[in-house]
């Protein structure tokens, strides 16, 4: 196949009439294989001479003055890892006398890699003996990069966690990806493809006006509720977008899907705990200014008998009446719930503060015996000053002169009520001791705590003081549970 190259100018005119058109033949053959990135090859097969046109030298990137012309040498330009399977490809062709056909790898001196597609038939003599092998080989490398990186983009969208479709101009789906097809909630991709739009959207005029969008600059990006098979519906994120051919005209639409049924699912918890706070920040301003009254009735109190009480002592139980105010707001901004207080969790850290301010906190030990309760602010509170004022009365006069003993304090809820019991083994009530005929501050004050809650009082000597104080748990979520915990 060896053409002379040798300007025409020089001795075209000493050829022959056949030849010039054989030598224009050939150039435009050359001329045509270059255009195509085709080459073509000969191999005899019995004296293993090869020849390549030159396109084949251009593809290969070889210097043809350095080709060792031989099959061996075609191979040593092949990709390491593609050797052996294309030397089993052509020996396979030779063996069952078929066409020989592969697609393999190039690796060039600089590291890059070229696709090559060869086609190859071969002619036998009268014994079945190759003769020769005649062939092509095309330059195939933007076309696999093009396969490859359209493979690539099918199994991104087929793995996407985006319900993504492609629909013809007038709408009709001809493709759906598993999260399309899980998102509408049907089983297959058939019951699917084939449908319209409007079919699946909320209203048809919604899909029309998102397919008229679509030949937008940067397409169209919107809103739509979805009916799905089961008939429920969801609000989803669409954006759409029109993709054309190679000419540049329009050929398809598609569009991609975000379910936002569950992030408005949350803004509206997230609004509606928006309004909660808002409420319970109310709520807290008319507490703090509640308490501040209280303060202000203890206060009040104190100063009326401040002619015949010690005032250092006064004040020592006023402070310890406003320490079961305060713990109260302690335990509530420490938690995650502002609403509700873990009031198991109070009692316990309150009888801890008390015992610690006496000098015979050693001699008193005290019992928790305590329901998972939970309480609204406006129970706790003043349940909270109650224990407060049975706790110290326990401290300063369950057990005189020093002795020891032990005291209890539980809280349960049972059929619908709040119960706390504050009980000792000491020295009891005193004989005929009667509540209502009592004028004690402190005794005043749980009373009129009681009576806010709306609960009951009861008093006993039952080896030592027992006092028993219930009132029905409020109408909150959290309490409601706590109930049917302890039920």
């Amino acid at each position: 196949m060896a053409v002379d190259l040798t300007p025409r100018s020089q001795h075209e005119r000493a050829l022959t009439e056949p030849e010039r058109a054989l030598v224009h033949s050939q150039q435009r053959l050359a001329d045509a294989q270059r255009i195509a990135k085709i080459g073509s090859w000969e191999l005899d097969v019995a004296s293993n001479e090869l020849v390549w046109s030159d396109e084949i030298f251009r593809i290969f990137e070889l210097d043809p003055t350095r080709f060792g012309a031989s099959y061996e040498a075609f191979l040593d330009a092949i990709h390491p890892d593609d050797r052996q399977v294309v030397d089993a490809a052509y020996t396979t062709a030779l063996k069952s006398k078929t066409p020989y056909d592969v697609v393999h790898r190039l690796q060039m001196p600089d590291g890059r890699i070229k696709w090559v597609h060869e086609r190859c038939e071969t002619t036998y003599d009268d014994e079945g003996n190759a003769i020769r092998s005649v062939g092509t080989v095309q330059d195939v490398t933007s076309r696999v990069a093009a396969e490859q990186a359209a493979a690539l983009n099918t199994a991104a969208i087929e793995s996407s966690i985006n319900a993504i479709a492609f629909a013809d101009l007038a709408g009709r789906l001809t493709y759906v990806n598993p999260s399309f097809v899980s998102l509408w909630g049907y089983q297959h991709r058939d019951d699917l493809v084939g449908r319209t739009a409007s079919e699946l959207w909320d209203h048809p005029t919604g899909a029309c006006a998102a397919l008229a969008a679509t030949d937008l600059p940067g397409g169209w990006s919107g809103e739509v509720t979805a009916w799905c098979a089961d008939g429920s519906s969801r609000v989803l994120q669409i954006s759409t977008h029109l993709v054309r051919d190679v000419f540049g005209r329009p050929a398809a639409l598609m569009a991609s899907f975000i379910d936002l049924s569950h992030r408005i699912e949350i803004e509206r918890q997230l609004a509606a705990q928006l309004r909660e706070k808002e409420v319970l920040l109310r709520e807290i301003h008319h507490r703090v200014k509640n308490n501040l009254q209280i303060i202000s009735s203890l206060l009040h109190f104190e100063a009326r008998k401040s002619r015949v009480r010690p005032t250092p002592q006064a004040f020592t139980e006023l402070r310890e009446r406003l320490l079961a105010m305060t713990l109260v707001h302690e335990k509530l901004y420490q938690a995650e719930n502002l609403a509700v207080v873990d009031f198991s969790d109070y009692v316990s850290s309150l009888v801890r503060a008390l015992s610690g301010s006496f000098d015979r906190r050693h001699a008193i030990r005290f019992e928790a015996c305590s329901d998972a309760v939970q309480l609204p602010i406006e129970q706790a509170m003043p349940a909270g000053m109650i224990v407060c004022e049975l706790v110290t009365n326990v401290l300063k006069y369950a057990f005189p002169d020093g002795r020891a003993g032990v005291a209890t304090v539980s809280t349960r809820v049972s059929g619908g009520r709040v119960e706390l019991v504050v009980a000792d083994d000491g020295v009891g009530f005193p004989d005929r001791f009667a509540l209502r005929d009592e004028h004690s501050f402190g005794l005043e004050l749980v009373r009129s705590l009681v009576a806010q809650l709306e609960g009951e009082l009861e008093l006993a000597n039952l080896g030592g003081a027992r006092v028993v104080v219930s009132f029905p748990a409020a109408a909150h979520p959290e309490v409601r549970g706590a109930l049917r915990r302890g039920a």
